[in-house]
């Protein structure tokens, strides 16, 4: 593909983001089919490498990582695609899409290695994983009579501190992906105006674009990406037009303001005759199943990002307009308008929508403590000190032999109680630095402390009942910035009791269906011993004996439809719905308090009954329930919040 008289294609691009692997498959054509109705011709998705190589050397390729028949459906509905296979994407996914396991200490660099740079380690592992991805892809080329337009390689790249001097890094993508894909293909890199030239070839290397929201001086940002590319070969294109934001857990939901977001777009639009094209980010932002979310945060401040990713985009996380429980005016119906006026082509018609249903309340019952399950849940560990969760994904450090990865680690260890006493006021159990990412500390197995990792991470030990020490870790999204490790579990060492180092420690990584990863949208959660609410004690909402299992049955007699799941009066938590893991609610932080289930996840099931599984960390109501609606609900944070104890887009958000 090549650009002629300052364009791309033959008409502008009108794109909207919308991510496979944060959409059921079921409902990708419905997602595709809506947004040709607001009147985009192409859709713009990243590719996540952490989906699809969950171990070194094991690909997925069905289920939600069916990148191919991802693409074969925007194919047979006319739309074009613009593909960003990374390696890096952000996108406020966990470790900015790159797999969790370059952490491990059992591949090739682990945890050392310079991402994103032309670290000889950091590139053999990015080739050998666009060997495998790349000629997939190369079918689907708009010069082999494929939808895709163009090719991003790397993701905001200037962003990076070592960018400036280090060009060969992109120019070493290009080449790859032009070696796999064809020299035909048309690449092309993105950033804000303000930094893009940190992140991009010069002039006739590389196709240059820029990204912004809504507000922005058009004018001047379409003349900095002039800049950056030859003469007559800077069609103007903003490849990140903001419809929304992300939000973190604790945050007001993001809900921006549709009008400038439409007077910016039809400056974009009218700009240079009429010739700018843009991509929506987001068109439709969907759901963070499993551990797909992300975090970020400076300065050492943690900020997980919520299991929806819903964006405030025009179509929202149920693919429908208007922003349901967020508000304002319809961005949806605004942005198709505006286009229409544009082009003056008729938009296709818009489907009715899928319809919803409240299905009411279950009422779900205790199962075992966490502690209690540690056995048919996890592969037991004996070290001298503790390790990050990433160094117990591989079996004795063999890379080929793996573990599925979770985000529970449970430490333990004798703690000596009975020099614990003499020690006025009791001793310190220091944990050398912040844990990753929340913690409970259980003397005995019974809960002394919380901790999360922007707070300090001490906990003063009761001066007797403290023979055994239990550290429950829950790791959250690891930082989508893309130029750091973000291990977890206890990352810090050494782990000390009034000053003396504590060894012998033994370890349960806690594997869990359907989390991430690999995540599927098949399988079961495993039989749970049912237990009595007497096996363990709570008081005022709060768990005195670490995490519990609840689970309930949701009856549906009727063709299933969406709905969306409420925990009222739960504090914190995972939920698995017919053992697809729904991601964490957080009712007690806010603003999400709902979790959307799409229908395909209910009818999937024979015998008309759906398992509702939870694991909860904080705390419980008296009378346990779920309750099922149809409609979202994004507010403040519960009242339960006030009773549990202390415990930007940029490169850290981005």
């Amino acid at each position: 593909m090549m650009i002629v008289n300052e364009q791309i294609s033959e008409e502008m691009i009108l794109s909207g983001s919308a991510h496979y692997f944060r959409i059921h498959p079921q409902y990708w054509r419905d997602r595709l089919t809506r947004l040709r109705a607001m009147g985009l011709n192409t859709i713009q998705t990243y590719v996540h490498w952490g989906l699809h190589e969950p171990y070194p050397g094991s690909y997925r390729w069905e289920d939600i990582a069916d990148l191919q028949g991802y693409l074969q459906q925007a194919a047979d509905l006319g739309l074009h695609v613009i593909l960003r296979p990374g390696p890096y994407i952000c996108a406020e996914t966990t470790f900015g899409g790159l797999p969790y396991w370059l952490g491990s200490s059992a591949v090739p660099g682990g945890g050392n290695t310079q991402l994103r740079s032309t670290d000889p380690v950091w590139l053999a592992h990015v080739k050998s994983w666009w060997d495998v991805l790349l000629p997939k892809i190369k079918p689907f080329m708009i010069h082999n009579g494929g939808p895709v337009l163009m090719v991003q390689l790397d993701n905001e790249y200037g962003y990076v501190e070592w960018a400036p001097r280090n060009k060969d890094y992109i120019r070493w993508l290009a080449t790859l992906a032009k070696q796999h894909l064809g020299n035909q293909t048309m690449l092309f890199t993105t950033d804000p105006p303000d930094i893009a030239e940190a992140g991009t070839l010069p002039e006739s290397e590389i196709y240059t674009v820029v990204d912004f929201g809504p507000g922005t001086n058009v004018t001047a940002a379409f003349a900095r990406q002039k800049t950056l590319n030859a003469s007559g070969k800077s069609p103007p294109f903003c490849s990140e037009f903001y419809t929304g934001w992300l939000t973190h857990w604790g945050e007001p939901m993001a809900n921006t303001s549709a009008i400038p977001l439409v007077d910016t777009l039809q400056q974009i639009l009218e700009y240079g005759r009429g010739t700018g094209s843009v991509n929506f980010y987001m068109a439709h932002g969907g759901s963070n199943w499993g551990g797909l979310a992300g975090a970020g945060g400076v300065g050492g401040e943690y900020k997980p990002q919520l299991t929806s990713y819903d964006y405030s985009a025009p179509l929202s996380e149920a693919g429908r307009t208007g922003q349901p429980g967020i508000g304002g005016l319809n961005k949806f119906e605004m942005i198709r308008d505006a286009i229409h006026r544009h082009t003056g082509k008729q938009s296709q018609p818009y489907p009715p929508e899928n319809p919803s249903r409240a299905y009411g309340t279950v009422q779900l019952h205790p199962g075992p403590l966490l502690l209690d399950a540690l056995s048919s849940m996890s592969h037991l560990a004996r070290v001298d000190t503790p390790l990050p969760l990433e160094e117990f994904v591989f079996s004795h450090g063999n890379a080929s032999e793996a573990h599925p990865m979770g985000t529970v680690i449970v430490y333990t260890a004798e703690a000596n109680s009975s020099s614990l006493g003499s020690f006025p006021g009791g001793a310190v159990l220091d944990f050398g630095g912040p844990v990753h990412d929340y913690a409970e500390v259980l003397c005995d197995a019974l809960s002394i402390s919380r901790l999360e990792r922007s707070l300090p991470a001490n906990v003063t030990l009761p001066q007797s009942g403290c023979d055994t020490i239990t550290v429950i870790v829950h790791a959250m999204g690891r930082n989508s910035g893309g130029t750091e490790f973000d291990l977890k579990g206890l990352v810090h060492t050494p782990i000390t009791i009034a000053g003396e180092p504590v060894h012998g420690w033994t370890v349960y990584p806690v594997s869990f269906p359907g989390s991430f990863p690999p995540f599927t949208f098949s399988g079961s959660f495993p039989p749970l011993t049912s237990a009595a609410p007497s096996m363990y004690s709570h008081h005022g909402g709060l768990l005195d004996n670490g995490p519990v299992f609840y689970r309930g049955q949701l009856a549906v007699r009727e063709q299933a439809a969406d709905t969306f799941l409420q925990l009222p009066g739960f504090g914190k938590g995972l939920v698995w719905i017919n053992g697809v893991c729904l991601g964490w609610y957080w009712p007690s932080k806010g603003p999400q308090h709902t979790h959307y289930i799409p229908a395909p996840l209910i009818q999937q099931q024979q015998d008309h009954v759906s398992d509702i599984t939870l694991l909860e960390f904080e705390a419980v109501p008296h009378a346990p329930q779920a309750v099922l609606r149809d409609t979202p609900l994004f507010e403040a944070p519960t009242a339960l919040s006030l009773q549990l104890p202390n415990s930007d887009r940029g490169q850290q958000d981005s």
